[in-house]
């Protein structure tokens, strides 16, 4: 019986010493990418990781179906259980460094991840090249991704991810190398997992050039809402983008609704309790993207709000 006691306990600290976070697209941001010596990158996760989660990331393109896996891959694992927000640093042109360790196994290249002045990008996955779960991707060599691209420095859009939400391509133009060196979040660090998922997706929250600059280095901070998250069941914001001032929301339940819409810089431009077919009037803000947060019956649903 002692026998069977200790084994137990030993199945259950080897099962807590492997544990692994399962991350869908938007799990994780990366906020930065630096070609210029020294080469960096950084990401933050927007969710809790379990010890032993193990997240790739590569430089390597994908090419539709496939990654070009002429370059090299990184794999990170969480040393300990990591809290959502916490900024994690990657620096080198292809080698280990902490919790990232140089990794030919998984098929994505063999060369290690060095990151090109002519444009490249950092994509972030779980499962190996042959069967991969695109976490989030971000680029410097465009504006737009490509469509059949043919070199190291060029990738199509990884399967699953959204273009400008959970895929940001942040080049000087919408060329296939239009590229800057290095490319920096500079948008708020506090909010909720899908208003920092909004800032980040906002172009105008980030800085490119081709000289060294300055990340963000400080851990971001992830509020969690207190209601179901884009749970509302048939939700629906229209028109969007506003053009005449107006918005409306429907949904299956003819309930009033709270409302609240924030800048992407964070700020709550807008608050109000909603009645049913109520029109919001929206003309007093100004053009641009909006995060809009909308509460019916204990649950949530969160949009981007575009007007022009």
């Amino acid at each position: 019986m002692k026998k069977l006691y200790i084994l137990f306990i030993a199945i259950l600290i080897s099962t807590a010493s492997f544990g692994q976070t399962t991350l869908t697209p938007g799990d994780i941001i990366i906020i930065g990418l630096q070609a210029d010596t020294p080469k960096t990158f950084r990401f933050v996760p927007l969710v809790d990781l379990d010890a032993g989660t193990e997240i790739y990331f590569t430089d390597s393109g994908w090419q539709g179906s496939n990654f070009r896996a002429t370059e090299g891959a990184l794999l990170y694992t969480a040393p300990i259980a990591i809290t959502a927000g916490t900024n994690i640093l990657y620096t080198g042109s292809g080698g280990d460094y902490g919790d990232f360790v140089r990794d030919n196994a998984a098929g994505l290249g063999s060369n290690g991840v060095n990151l090109s002045t002519s444009g490249d990008q950092v994509i972030a996955l779980q499962g190996t090249a042959a069967s991969p779960t695109f976490i989030f991707a971000i680029q410097s060599n465009s504006t737009e991704w490509q469509v059949g691209s043919n070199d190291a420095n060029q990738s199509d859009l990884p399967t699953g991810l959204t273009a400008g939400e959970t895929a940001i391509a942040l080049g000087v133009g919408s060329g296939a190398e239009s590229e800057y060196d290095n490319i920096y979040y500079s948008g708020i660090t506090a909010g909720t997992k899908a208003v920092i998922l909004a800032a980040i997706a906002e172009s105008s929250n980030w800085v490119g050039n081709n000289s060294t600059g300055t990340m963000i280095s400080s851990n971001f901070t992830i509020s969690t809402a207190s209601v179901v998250e884009n749970n509302i069941e048939g939700f629906a914001m229209y028109p969007n983008p506003v053009t005449n001032g107006e918005v409306r929301l429907t949904s299956n339940s003819n309930v009033e609704k709270q409302v609240e819409i924030y800048s992407m810089l964070g700020k709550q431009v807008y608050n109000k309790t909603v009645k049913p077919n109520e029109t919001i009037n929206v003309s007093n803000l100004n053009t641009g993207m909006y995060m809009m947060r909308v509460v019916e019956n204990g649950k949530l649903a969160t949009r981007k709000l575009v007007i022009k």
